[in-house]
């Protein structure tokens, strides 16, 4: 999970070069609840929504793209097949906060559940 975590950290890093609301509490609610319906709670009529609360239809899409690579990469497909609970996934998607640079953390994005 370690991979596809990195690359949504990066990709959403870039994505703050051009939008740096993407750190405002509007966008972090709506990625925190994408993450908690899609990844944590696998709830399975889920749909990846086109807001995200960004100043821009671009900003919008391109977190919404950050987020269909992160959803749909193999690492997060076995994850979500391995752990059997949600407390399980929600650890999972945490547990290697530790190992981004530059003082960058999942919660800088997401919040902290």
């Amino acid at each position: 999970m370690k991979n596809a975590l990195q690359m949504l950290l990066k990709s959403l890093e870039k994505i703050e070069l051009e939008h740096g609301e993407i750190r405002d509490t509007a966008v972090r609610e709506v990625l925190s609840n994408v993450i908690a319906q899609s990844f944590i709670s696998l709830e399975p009529n889920f749909e990846l929504p086109n807001d995200f609360a960004m100043y821009t239809d671009e900003g919008d899409a391109q977190v919404r793209s950050a987020l269909l690579q992160f959803l749909s990469h193999p690492e997060i497909n076995a994850e979500a097949v391995r752990r059997l609970t949600p407390e399980e996934r929600l650890t999972a998607f945490h547990e290697d906060d530790d190992i981004f640079s530059d003082c960058t953390c999942l919660g800088d994005y997401f919040g902290h559940a």
